[in-house]
């Protein structure tokens, strides 16, 4: 090593380190290999840090988790992309199919309760990104069963068809919103990591438009975004379970390059 960091204190094990919380302002190098990451004021080895992963849902360099058991993102990710899937296909028309009653109960119990689970699991890990995505969509998708249910009388309530369509318009621009918020933190991460947010973001504020102008070809355009955003969510899943111990293939993160002072 050279003299440079010759005065570098070693840093701890990940097992002895508190968590990084995602408020850190910034991100360096150091060493001959830029071996080293510095993140505020604290320096760790980088094969001491989690980079960021669409498969672990984890936006950024964080530590390793001292909880033992499984990765929790990846059961979140599968109900995120197969109830999606389900949506989009729905939405675009596919088959002739134009209700998408039939997926309450996915809605409900997987893309709803099991990924808000998922949600709380992570929040056991310490990943805030990925605590505050699923169980914020886990209730999105628990609501959106629910309108659908018609004992529950939130469609029959309306009896205006131009209201009811104005009103979920303005369901699916709040979470158009705050899926927004969600991208915008995921610029620095990986291309399959954003892309999944871009999609998804665009097939809110599509259906939204949709809704409330009745345009039917937006609905489908629409569903076709969500689709992909499903395949993303796919993507995801696999990442985070394939191993070489279990798959004779592994994805490649895709990092997005960064722009950074190098710091010597």
């Amino acid at each position: 090593m050279s003299s440079d960091n010759s005065d570098t204190q070693k840093p701890t094990t990940s097992q002895d380190e508190a968590p990084i919380h995602h408020d850190i302002k910034s991100v360096t190098y150091s060493g001959d290999g830029d071996e080293f990451v510095i993140i505020g004021d604290q320096k760790y080895y980088r094969h001491e840090l989690m980079q960021a992963f669409l498969g672990t849902l984890n936006p950024g360099y964080t530590t390793y988790t001292k909880n033992p058991f499984g990765n929790a993102s990846a059961l979140g990710l599968a109900c995120f992309a197969s109830t999606t899937f389900v949506l989009g296909l729905f939405y675009a028309h596919a088959k002739g199919i134009k209700q998408p009653n039939v997926m309450v109960g996915i809605a409900v119990f997987y893309g709803g309760l099991v990924e808000f689970l998922a949600g709380c699991y992570e929040f056991m890990n310490g990943n805030t990104f990925a605590y505050t995505v699923f169980c914020s969509y886990g209730s999105f998708w628990i609501t959106l069963g629910c309108i659908n249910v018609p004992s529950f009388g939130i469609i029959s309530a309306y009896e205006d068809p131009v209201m009811l369509g104005n009103a979920l318009g303005f369901f699916l621009l709040g979470w158009g919103l705050f899926t927004f918020m969600m991208l915008t933190l995921t610029v620095k991460a990986t291309l399959p990591f954003m892309l999944l947010f871009v999609t998804l973001d665009t097939g809110f504020f599509v259906l939204a438009g949709a809704y409330m102008t009745g345009s039917v070809g937006a609905m489908k355009s629409g569903g076709i975004v969500l689709v992909i955003s499903a395949c993303c969510g796919f993507y995801g899943m696999i990442a985070g379970v394939a191993t070489k111990y279990n798959s004779y293939f592994t994805l490649n993160a895709l990092p997005i390059p960064q722009y950074h002072k190098k710091e010597t």
